[in-house]
């Protein structure tokens, strides 16, 4: 068998010839002339194969190795073949998703402004308030108009307005069973909307790189994840209040979730910076 990523035998690939590849190693799939996805991954991920792999059981581009060559055959004539719509489409998209990136990172600075203003100077924080509800307005705009080509980005749009409307109702609730219920549905919304947004990306990434659609569909499986155990963290404090001296193991678990939970944030923020970074090299390819 050739030395491949994904294990796939060179020796009996019908389009080798074809191809005239030397196994994705050495031919198609290496750095400078690279066409393979699966290849990019693995040296991405830096894996010697796809079974080195966390996350191979659930890989998409893994799944579809038995038609890798295939599909590069297939991609020249199909490059050839993307319309003047297609080239609008993902300059479009590119502009919005930047728009949402940029935003992204000033909330992250506008988030750490609002912390020191609250200890240091809480006169300031009806303007980081004022800059924040701007930031979101941007946000939704942006949503809608990624919208036009993809459902799933309305729908987080309007996922935001739910939990906007619903934080504004909660000022104005006392301490009660009411405030904890629509606390808790607001954090329902906010998974849903993280979940939506994600898919939003993965889709419309899937026809121009299937692998960073990928790590957007590992990005919602990763954050739910870190959620669980977040709620199974906050439900055994109950249980610890009856073992005072464990309850530094709590405080210790819960700092580590909320670094993991800012690192995805991290993360989110480099993939849709590559998210953008794809569609404009999809755009100067074919245009």
């Amino acid at each position: 068998m050739a030395n491949t990523y994904c294990g796939k035998n060179c020796e009996t690939c019908s389009s080798k010839e074809e191809l005239n590849c030397s196994g994705c190693k050495t031919g198609r799939g290496n750095y400078m002339t690279g066409t393979c996805e699966i290849a990019a991954c693995c040296r991405a991920e830096a894996c010697n194969k796809c079974t080195e792999c966390s996350m191979v059981a659930d890989c998409k581009l893994f799944a579809s190795s038995g038609q890798s060559s295939e599909t590069r055959l297939s991609r020249t004539s199909e490059e050839s073949a993307v319309s003047e719509s297609d080239l609008k489409k993902a300059g479009f998209l590119a502009k919005w998703v930047n728009v949402i990136f940029i935003s992204g990172i000033i909330s992250m600075v506008s988030s750490f402004i609002s912390t020191l203003t609250d200890f240091y100077a809480p006169h300031l924080s009806t303007y980081t308030t004022i800059a924040d509800c701007i930031l979101q307005i941007v946000i939704l705009v942006a949503l809608f108009a990624l919208g036009k080509y993809e459902e799933r980005f309305k729908h987080t749009a309007f996922l935001i307005i739910g939990v906007c409307i619903l934080g504004i109702v909660s000022l104005f609730l006392g301490e009660g069973i009411l405030l904890i219920l629509i606390t808790l549905i607001i954090l329902i919304l906010l998974l849903a909307y993280i979940s939506c947004e994600a898919n939003g990306y993965a889709a419309i990434l899937r026809d121009i790189d299937i692998h960073l659609s990928a790590k957007w569909d590992n990005y919602v499986k990763l954050f739910f994840r870190a959620v669980i155990v977040l709620v199974i963290t906050c439900v055994s404090a109950i249980v610890l209040i009856f073992f005072p001296p464990l309850l530094i193991l709590w405080g210790v678990a819960i700092i580590g979730i909320s670094i993991f939970l800012f690192a995805l944030a991290i993360v989110r923020l480099v993939y849709l910076s590559q998210t953008v970074s794809r569609l404009k090299q999809f755009c100067r390819t074919h245009s």
